[in-house]
């Protein structure tokens, strides 16, 4: 994810598992995870006192390697494709503002997109029915024949599968029921902007509230069998469930996100049978829930 939104951002590949670009990549998503965990503390008042100093510390490091690659997009000038970075300086907005901005996005995808994937890939390793379908009509838009995938290396060349409707529906409902299952966070926050009745209690103006998506989605009064994932299920009314790029001001990289995460289960599900064969893996609350702990899958490469 990290590599990827250098294309959209900056119009150029950040090269994450290069010698110099894997330690940068490192360095970023440290200070990207230890600024959620600071935020997170924040938000339920459990700061700590060193807290301030630490998130101005990585926001500032933050800010200074996505300021130096906005200047870098900026002075490209024989590329043929325009930058987000250029799109915006277009529109009159500073060098400082784009920085700022661009930071917020790596803030709000890189985390949250990886650990959704991490839950997708997780359900549809412990559900080799529902990957086999997956397979199956991916299998049907793209020639496989003389694709050998590798971990290193995975790369379809035939991208049909972007605009194929069928293939995406089914990867919409895998996401749903991903979103279902392991919602990327406790729910969705606002500050009221006035004093409310909530169910029958006086919450007063300036209150933090938020909506209980991750229970929701697990409660068998709104959803039968909710434990098994299953990306067939109706959820007719109850997609205020999930709402997982908002709702009202809605997450405007939520299309890049799901272009993301369709090409990495396409590229992963077509190319290796994916199982999972230990104990069932639960969810800590963080500012985006994570595993309990490490899940490990093993990829057995597909016949053709």
């Amino acid at each position: 994810m990290y590599g990827s939104i250098g294309g959209w951002m900056f119009n150029m590949y950040l090269k994450s598992f290069s010698n110099h670009g894997n330690k940068e990549a490192s360095l970023m998503i440290r200070a990207l995870l230890k600024s959620s965990d600071i935020m997170y503390r924040s938000v339920y008042n459990v700061s700590r006192p060193e807290d301030f100093d630490e998130l101005r510390q990585n926001q500032n490091f933050l800010y200074s390697i996505t300021k130096r690659l906005v200047i870098e997009a900026l002075s490209d000038a024989n590329s043929s494709r325009k930058s987000l970075a250029s799109v915006l300086t277009s529109l009159d907005m500073s060098i400082e503002q784009i920085t700022t901005a661009f930071v917020g996005i790596f803030q709000e995808s890189v985390e949250p997109v990886s650990l959704t994937l991490t839950w997708a890939l997780y359900h549809l390793a412990r559900s080799p029915e529902v990957q086999e379908i997956f397979r199956k009509k991916i299998r049907k838009i793209i020639s496989l024949s003389n694709y050998q995938p590798n971990l290193k290396r995975q790369r379809i060349p035939n991208r049909q599968y972007l605009e194929d409707p069928e293939i995406i529906e089914y990867f919409n409902k895998i996401i749903a029921e991903t979103f279902r299952l392991n919602y990327p966070t406790i729910g969705l926050k606002r500050i009221l902007q006035t004093s409310r009745i909530i169910s029958g209690y006086s919450i007063p103006a300036n209150t933090l509230v938020s909506t209980q998506n991750q229970l929701v989605g697990r409660m068998a009064k709104y959803f039968e069998d909710p434990l098994i994932f299953n990306p067939e299920r109706r959820f007719e009314f109850k997609s205020m469930v999930l709402m997982p790029y908002g709702i009202g001001r809605v997450c405007g990289g939520a299309w890049f996100a799901k272009k993301i995460m369709l090409i990495a289960l396409v590229n992963m599900v077509s190319s290796f049978e994916i199982s999972y064969n230990y104990e069932d893996i639960g969810y800590i609350n963080k500012l985006y829930n994570q595993p309990s702990r490490r899940i490990i899958l093993t990829m057995k490469e597909t016949k053709i």
